[in-house]
């Protein structure tokens, strides 16, 4: 298998090598530019790879392809000439998620692990840039956080220019109609990043109401509803029969921090 792959990779670096000849004519081809169209090579073919082929070494072949477009786009993002480049116009965005900051300084990075199952995880690199002029990217989540480890990134929102304080709010799917939602808040210091968790919604797709961040008043909004009784994951949290627990918080980022503003719970009859 190890062997299959190294042959397919090296077809498919020679096929981008071909291509590149033929529109190299008075200039040597750019670098970066260079290396960002192998990772575009590497995933149009990932893009041909489905876990429900037929295929019998098909989720070696797409966690091999998987790891060779996440070890190239590493290399990259830790190569301080990156700044020069808009490199989320230049990847193919059908099949890597690209998300980032106004300012640039913060980029998400997503492919699907295509698993093949009801819990469609991602692979997420954090590429950050900082004040020092030093860029860095990594894994984003760890092992300490395998929900923020496999999610894909919407819009990165700034909080704070001088303090370097962003807020981003991350997904993954965990079942056919189940959802896991984080509101998170990434601040960039001198070497790194911190991040801490301001909310996190696990359940089901049609419970989750609100989940949404209002740039300009700098205020998440987060209401959902309990499961009902008999949901065998989620239930147990609807006491009244007839009657849905209702639930809702506002947070409103101040001096630095997000301050839960509202806080309320009610109970209605079920819709």
């Amino acid at each position: 298998m190890r062997l299959l792959t190294i042959c397919i990779l090296l077809f498919l670096s020679s096929q981008l090598f071909g291509q590149t000849n033929k529109k190299v004519t008075k200039h040597k081809k750019d670098e970066i530019i260079h290396k960002i169209e192998g990772i575009n090579t590497l995933l149009n073919y990932y893009g041909t790879l489905s876990p429900f082929s037929e295929n019998d070494d098909r989720f070696e072949m797409i966690d091999s392809i998987g790891n060779e477009i996440t070890t190239r786009l590493l290399n990259i993002l830790n190569d301080k000439r990156i700044v020069n480049y808009s490199i989320e116009t230049l990847l193919n965005q059908e099949e890597i998620s690209v998300s980032k900051s106004i300012d640039n300084k913060i980029f998400f990075f997503s492919i699907d692990e295509k698993t093949g199952g009801s819990y469609r995880t991602s692979k997420t690199i954090i590429h950050y840039r900082l004040l020092n002029g030093s860029v860095k990217a990594n894994f984003f989540g760890g092992e300490a956080s395998e929900v923020l480890a496999t999610s894909t990134y919407d819009q990165v929102f700034l909080l704070d220019s001088i303090n370097q304080q962003y807020f981003v709010i991350g997904g993954v799917p965990t079942c056919n109609t189940c959802f896991v939602s984080s509101a998170i808040t990434i601040q960039l210091d001198s070497n790194s990043f911190q991040t801490e968790l301001i909310a996190q919604f696990d359940g089901r797709f049609d419970d989750l109401k609100v989940f949404e961040f209002d740039s300009i008043s700098k205020i998440f909004t987060y209401e959902y509803f309990a499961a009902d009784n008999d949901d065998s994951l989620y239930g147990g949290n609807n006491e009244y029969i007839g009657l849905q627990h209702k639930f809702k918080s506002k947070f409103k980022f101040i001096n630095g921090e997000f301050l839960e503003v509202e806080k309320c719970e009610w109970r209605d009859e079920k819709e």
